[in-house]
């Protein structure tokens, strides 16, 4: 607005582009393992970042893969421990609280195993090995077997199908 006139001035842009880097110089920062993708997980650059946190890029890359497995390995904890005891009409409090701890414990190990794999790489079998032998032993038990088609524990308590 100018004072003596009364008269609005307006003021157009047609573009709003800003420099923000003033001074010339570009900052490289180093991503985290959570920030990044799985080759540059499992495969880590050359940078003197990457070579001091190797293991533990590795180590997340492996995690990345573990984890989706160990999410097929709870169900298959529940379904064990659930459907291979006898039936009580009282409830089944015993093993829903059993399935629980179970897999709490199998995710402490998980967290665990990634720490470990981190600090000695050889141990990242161990992430696998926590999500594939649940699964392993959860297929023994369920899947029918023998002439009956049943599965050991319940032919030996005379489960009848």
């Amino acid at each position: 607005l100018d004072r003596k006139s009364g008269k609005l001035s307006i003021l157009y842009f047609t573009q709003y582009g800003f420099e923000v880097n003033l001074f010339g110089e570009e900052k490289v920062t180093w991503r985290d393992p959570s920030e990044r993708f799985l080759p540059e997980l499992l495969w880590p650059g050359d940078t003197a970042d990457d070579r001091a946190n190797r293991t533990k890029l590795i180590a997340e890359g492996h995690n990345r893969i573990a984890a989706p497995l160990l999410a097929l390995a709870l169900p298959f904890i529940a379904l064990m421990i659930l459907l291979t005891g006898e039936f009580n009409r009282r409830g089944q409090m015993i093993r829903l609280v059993g399935a629980t701890m179970v897999a709490a414990g199998l995710e402490g190990l998980a967290i665990g195993g990634l720490q470990l794999a981190a600090k000695l790489p050889p141990l990242v079998g161990l992430m696998y090995a926590n999500a594939l032998i649940p699964v392993a032993i959860g297929i023994w038990v369920l899947v029918p077997r023998g002439p009956d088609r049943r599965a050991p524990r319940l032919a030996a308590a005379g489960v009848r199908g």
